[in-house]
């Protein structure tokens, strides 16, 4: 049986990059001071979800080809993300590790139905 894929997120900032020290200064000039505040901007998923290693094939957005927009919303997700778990309900945090993930994101419950 396969488990119905929800979302798969991930962001690459280049070789050699910080991505936390890009997504400050992203985050700085759309005039957020908190990665919080986007919450406020971006949809994401209203429920908790489990999280695992996107496959080798993804490829996760492109800081370079991509939209700012869109960099904050992956960067949102993975911030309220850890390496099992997305929960919306948590802090939203950003650390090379958290920002540096590739997940799938998806319904446990959805296995069931």
């Amino acid at each position: 049986m396969k488990i119905p894929l929800v979302l798969r997120v991930g962001i690459w900032f280049g070789v050699g990059a910080s991505p936390r020290d890009f997504m400050e200064e992203l985050l700085s000039d759309t005039g957020c001071h908190s990665p919080e505040e986007l919450r406020d901007l971006f949809d994401h998923p209203p429920r908790r979800l489990m999280a695992r290693p996107a496959p080798g094939h993804f490829s996760p957005k492109d800081v370079r080809l991509e939209k700012p927009e869109v960099i904050l919303r992956e960067a949102l997700i993975l911030g309220l993300a850890t390496s099992a778990i997305y929960d919306p309900n948590r802090p939203v945090i950003w650390t090379e590790a958290s920002l540096g993930r590739r997940l799938e994101l998806y319904d446990p419950g959805s296995f069931y139905q």
